[in-house]
């Protein structure tokens, strides 16, 4: 699981397309070729870190995943992403699918996830762009703050 919550409070710079960087439809909303994609990606970037390893039986874009950037039930194969990183470069989308991809085959984030998932050499910058878009979105005055955090002044 990737959450939105910050680690560091990091910043990062966008970063060009890698080797892997591929298609993300992002104005083909709801349809079942947007997930086809998705799956397709999955299997992409499977085969090229992980050795083809992580074969999830269902990867799809989810409205509903606020706190979180993605999340894997690894019993049942299958990985959901927030809808909020099609607006995101590649890079980062990526890290989210490749780190989920890495928990069907090592639960948790010990040492043996994170070597796996180093093999991905954006892994750092991805997660400095998701902790700036979280922070951003937890600063006084974003649009991004939910009522609650409004109501109770957080």
């Amino acid at each position: 699981m990737v959450t939105a919550e910050p680690t560091r409070g990091r910043r990062s710079a966008w970063l060009p397309p890698g080797p892997c960087e591929g298609p993300y439809p992002s104005d083909m909303a709801r349809e079942p070729q947007e997930d086809a994609a998705l799956r397709a990606r999955a299997a992409a970037l499977s085969t090229h870190y992980l050795g083809g390893h992580a074969r999830p039986n269902s990867v799809r874009w989810v409205d509903t995943m606020q706190g979180r950037w993605g999340s894997c039930t690894p019993s049942a194969g299958t990985i959901r992403l927030s809808r909020r990183l099609q607006s995101m470069p590649g890079h980062v989308r990526d890290y989210v699918l490749l780190h989920e991809l890495t928990h069907l085959l090592v639960p948790g984030h010990g040492p043996n996830f994170w070597t796996l998932l180093g093999s991905y050499p954006h892994v750092e910058r991805a997660r400095r762009y998701l902790d700036a878009v979280t922070a951003a979105a937890a600063a006084p005055g974003s649009v991004e703050r939910s009522e609650a955090e409004v109501a109770t002044g957080g």
